[in-house]
């Protein structure tokens, strides 16, 4: 159990490499918070570490605007008291070449894939710093 101990967020947790990443890092001993726009799926997930022993809360979040990315911070500080482990997972992608592709499916893409990670970097540094954790990049 490398990480007991240790609390964690995982944004895009609902399926693929998110939710790989939340269910080790439980196996490994983490209290993990799942973090997606799809609660229902992290409903599922959640409860499926809670019922195997594991620690794990579920949060909807919408990692392009920072008040939902900050109210996620402070529900999950809040929740398990501290903060270890920032995973800036989540980030979406355009099925279509890019000369097709509408600008507000761009605007969309950067704002989950670039300004979701500052958004999440920057409000779980101000969690982690006072806890005497520096980020690594």
């Amino acid at each position: 159990m490398k990480l007991k101990g240790k609390v964690a967020i995982v944004t895009g947790a609902s399926k693929g490499i998110g939710k790989g990443i939340a269910v080790r890092y439980a196996q490994e001993g983490a209290a993990v918070v799942l973090a997606s726009r799809s609660m229902d799926l992290l409903s599922s997930i959640a409860g499926q570490i809670n019922q195997e022993g594991g620690k794990a809360l579920a949060l909807e979040v919408d990692v392009s605007d920072y008040k939902s990315v900050e109210k996620m911070l402070d529900q999950s500080v809040g929740h398990f008291g501290r903060l270890d482990i920032m995973v800036n997972n989540a980030g979406i992608s355009m099925a279509l070449p890019s000369e097709e592709l509408p600008p507000d499916d761009w605007q969309r893409t950067l704002g989950t894939d670039l300004s979701g990670v500052f958004y999440g970097c920057q409000c779980a540094a101000r969690k982690m710093i006072p806890q005497g954790r520096r980020l690594h990049h």
